[in-house]
């Protein structure tokens, strides 16, 4: 391989970018951005310094990047007593179990060729693996897909369609968890922009900084330079599921004025942070990736963007899917749980789709990673599985709870004490039905002892499809918000028409060149919704940026 380099002198100017939110869109945001500054082909590799891009990304997630692909990890089962169908008997664990679940996105699929292209990358690298096991459809679910009704809005085909599951393959999963997707993409991307510093004499290329439980909520234009400065908290008060006395009492102490995101206040996940604080940087341009971004103040996670874009920003999405998700993990000392599946989608009012984490690549018999090192607790002790709920389920639920408090204003944070009383037990007992009338001669007599129970809420799980508008009979306004629980095929990922989108304008993404913000994700996309389509809208969006900032410099776009 031979090496170009350009000269200091030929760096004309250094552009600083803002990526908040570091899910599967910021992820490819970030890595498309730093590709900006070299040029590969198959014979050389040629450092193209006429342009230097400096990427932050801000995440405030409390376990790292990932945003919708999110992993936990749990050592030590919180419940006391091991629950059998229909019964309790008390019990409690001998030792620390490992456990894991992907508890957001189970998998996805690569269904364009630029994705397919990605993939290839990413299977290369050792990020992605093919989720190979034994998928099926509740038996209801299947006889309908033989023989679907006539009206596709009515159709258990389609409403039981979990992103081409089970019956179009291949659908693809991290090697350590669907989260070590988009941090295995940046640190891929840390990796190599500091391998091509190394390699520069005199000269800097783009470099990618990563921030994890750090929350933007407030942006602020210089008048003068355009630029953009980024206000917000880090820590406890940055995650979602704190209770909001706590974030009113570290305002109080800041004399309610939120401080200037500092890059060495916050937590680095991917990258060393140098000793001298950066807070007073401004931003060139600012890359939103959580459609929440553009809720107002009182959602944990507003970006307090300017209303007018915040307005194109809500307009774009129409309306949201909620999911809610349980993490549970059955006991398998005395043998197998007789579960005959390691994923299948549902015909059930609460349960739509069920995954075993352990099937996946990258994850043994105790939720642990396939290395004989970690494998602590001895392989089929637990089996971990996620279940995901039907949208209405989580509909009523949030009618029923919502986000926002109707006197106060206030946001409220998901309990703990509600997700393991109300939606983790009720997706427990679908599963539990779905297994008994359906599978009874694999399950037996008595279900399967479960040591951990805890559950998740996804207010913005994806977006609605584009076809469906403010008519939608399953439209449903909660606290001011949109949901929709129409469903249509969520596979394979192609272009949905959508007469409300300009099409001489990005297909997947919003932007505003003028004030040099931009909101990615799937929620923007026109796209089938869901992981695929969140990749695509951050590449799609960074090479839109790249081509404004070249224009900005006089360079050929």
């Amino acid at each position: 391989m031979t090496t170009t380099k350009a000269s200091p002198s030929s760096i004309q100017k250094s552009f600083n970018v803002a990526i908040v939110g570091g899910g599967i869109t910021g992820a490819t945001t970030a890595q498309t951005l730093l590709k900006s500054s070299i040029n590969n082909s198959d014979s050389d590799c040629t450092y193209n310094n006429n342009m230097m891009i400096n990427v932050h990304l801000y995440d405030q997630g409390q376990r790292g990047v990932g945003g919708r692909a999110s992993h936990r990890r749990v050592e030590s089962p919180p419940m006391d007593t091991i629950t059998t169908m229909g019964s309790e008997k008390e019990q409690q664990p001998a030792k620390k179990l490992p456990m894991r679940w992907d508890h957001g996105c189970q998998f996805f699929r690569a269904d364009t060729e630029k994705m397919q292209n990605l993939v290839q990358k990413w299977m290369e690298e050792d990020i992605v693996k093919k989720w190979e096991g034994k998928f099926m459809s509740s038996p209801a679910a299947a006889a309908d897909a033989i023989s679907p009704s006539p009206s596709p809005s009515s159709s258990t085909r389609t409403r039981r369609d979990f992103f081409g599951m089970p019956s179009m393959p291949p659908f693809y999963v991290g090697v350590d968890g669907m989260q070590s997707v988009p941090k295995g993409i940046l640190d891929l991307a840390q990796k190599n922009s500091l391998e091509r510093n190394d390699n520069e004499s005199g000269g800097s290329i783009s470099t990618l900084r990563v921030f994890t439980g750090t929350r933007v909520a407030q942006l602020e234009q210089n008048k003068k330079s355009k630029k953009w400065k980024l206000f917000g908290t880090s820590g406890t008060a940055a995650y979602h599921d704190t209770p909001e006395s706590a974030i009113q009492k570290l305002k109080r102490k800041n004399g309610n004025q939120l401080p200037p995101v500092s890059c060495s206040d916050a937590v680095p996940e991917t990258c060393e942070v140098e000793a001298e604080a950066e807070a007073g940087l401004e931003y060139d341009a600012v890359i939103l990736t959580d459609v929440s971004s553009s809720f107002g103040a009182w959602h944990r996670a507003s970006a307090g963007i300017p209303p007018q874009f915040a307005e194109r920003v809500k307009s774009r999405v129409g309306a949201r899917v909620p999911l809610l998700t349980a993490m549970i993990a059955f006991d398998t000392s005395s043998g197998i749980t007789g579960i005959p599946f390691d994923a299948s989608t549902f015909d059930h009012d609460v349960l739509w789709f069920a995954s075993k984490n352990n099937s996946k690549p990258g994850i043994n018999g105790n939720g642990t990673v396939n290395d004989d090192t970690n494998n602590t607790n001895g392989n089929g002790n637990i089996e971990c599985w996620t279940l995901v709920s039907t949208p209405e389920y989580a509909m009523a639920k949030i009618e029923e709870t919502p986000m926002q408090d109707p006197t106060t204003g206030s946001f409220i944070p998901q309990s703990p004490d509600y997700l393991t009383t109300v939606p983790g037990p009720d997706l427990l007992k679908a599963f539990q039905e779905e297994l008994s009338n359906n599978y009874s001669d694999s399950i037996g007599d008595q279900f399967p002892n479960v040591v951990y129970m805890n559950a998740q809420r996804w207010g913005s799980a994806m977006p609605c499809h584009r076809q469906l508008r403010e008519s939608s009979e399953t439209r449903t306004v909660i606290s001011g918000v949109p949901y929709d629980s129409g469903r249509q095929p969520l596979a394979p990922t192609q272009l949905e028409i959508d007469a409300n989108i300009n099409m001489e304008e990005s297909s997947s993404f919003l932007h505003d060149e003028e004030l040099m913000l931009y909101q990615a994700g799937d929620m923007m996309s026109s796209y089938t919704p869901g992981f695929e389509s969140a990749a695509l809208s951050g590449i799609d969006a960074a090479e839109s940026l790249i081509r404004k900032l070249k224009r900005i410099e006089g360079m050929d776009a």
